[in-house]
């Protein structure tokens, strides 16, 4: 398992960089928070994930880096926008408009999680 998540992480940092992103090399992705002991809530659906004791991903740093180094880059054509996400669930879903109490994150997390869904 470890290898797939180790590929993934390089598979989209060489796609990243490629369309002119940028990684400081003395940083890398390391598992994010242990969810077990920090927070007494723990969501019923989290036993479905490949790390169900862990959070996403943080960028940490090998060793010290200079005071405003710059660690990530990220173009402005590599975001995932409000627009953006709205314009592909639309189309995805061939309809005409998304509910309108949808807030921006959850327009983004479902435009993320249809990713998700037609790569599987």
């Amino acid at each position: 398992m470890e290898t797939i998540i180790s590929n993934t992480i390089e598979n989209f940092k060489s796609w990243f960089v490629a369309n002119g992103g940028y990684f400081h090399p003395d940083a890398r992705f390391q598992p994010g928070a242990d969810r077990s002991s920090s927070q007494p809530y723990r969501h019923r659906l989290t036993r479905c994930c490949h790390h169900p004791d862990t959070s996403g991903y943080k960028i940490v740093a090998d060793k010290e880096i200079p005071v405003d180094t710059t660690i990530v880059t990220c173009p402005f054509g590599l975001a995932i926008t409000k627009e953006l996400a709205t314009l592909a669930i639309l189309a995805v879903l061939k309809t005409d408009d998304v509910p309108p109490e949808w807030t921006e994150r959850q327009l983004i997390c479902t435009y993320m999680c249809l990713h998700w869904v037609f790569e599987a």
